[in-house]
């Protein structure tokens, strides 16, 4: 069975903002289960194997009818629940073993994700490899510190989109981030692409797809199945 490795950030605060965050429930949860319905199977990893917690901001916690269908379905899942709850430790896993691996957003990945050895490392062996590297809206933060085999930063030269510095100061975070994740991508030397604020976009260079933002998961699931299939 083709397998699919999930990295979900485990941060839970912004930083010296305080404010809660996490991953983002229904970048999570959509391309789950778009992709477990076809026969992928699907395993779920943290930095350190820390539990990874929803962000706040991304569903309705007291009224599971409000949020995104596979959100209401994922927190419903028992076996599914137990796979944030109980995440692999990244550290533990080799590439080898998946044909991609997969980045939701939410903010807290702008905190964890792109200085940590092992997501780096990982990232780089499946380029390396030709494997599949998708990631949507801040999901793209793991990328920016990953370098191609000649040194060059792995985005460089490459098609790639994330959550826009545009979309940043509609939602008044421009200040509240480690750095502004467009304009990191640029200076890595990627060919930045998007939409207008909040409407779907997505870019497939080669093995590398990105997502702009919450709107873009349907489409990035769409993709990301087409190529597993």
């Amino acid at each position: 069975m083709t397998k699919l490795l999930f990295v979900l950030t485990k941060t839970t605060e912004m930083g010296e903002a305080g404010q809660p965050t996490g991953f983002h429930y229904q970048e999570m949860a959509e391309p789950y289960y778009k992709l477990a319905d076809n026969n992928i199977d699907i395993d779920i990893a943290t930095i350190q194997g820390k539990e990874a917690h929803p962000a706040p901001d991304s569903f309705d916690k007291d009224d599971v009818s409000k949020n995104n269908k596979f959100v209401q379905r994922f927190m419903k899942d028992e076996a599914s629940l137990e796979k944030i709850k109980k995440p692999l430790n990244l550290a533990n896993l080799k590439s080898g073993a998946y044909e991609g691996v997969y980045f939701p957003g939410g903010y807290g990945a702008m905190w964890d994700l792109p200085n940590d050895k092992n997501v780096i490392n990982f990232v780089e062996d499946m380029d390396k490899n030709g494997k599949i590297i998708a990631a949507v809206c801040h999901g793209p933060a793991a990328l920016v510190n990953a370098k191609k085999s000649n040194g060059s930063p792995l985005v460089k030269d490459r098609k790639v989109n994330s959550f826009t510095d545009e979309e940043e100061r509609e939602m008044n975070m421009h200040e509240a981030l480690p750095f502004l994740l467009e304009r990191k991508l640029r200076e890595c030397g990627g060919i930045f692409e998007n939409a207008g604020p909040m409407k779907s976009h997505v870019i497939q260079d080669d093995n590398l797809i990105t997502g702009q933002n919450p709107a873009s998961v349907a489409e990035l699931s769409k993709i990301l199945l087409e190529k597993l299939m």
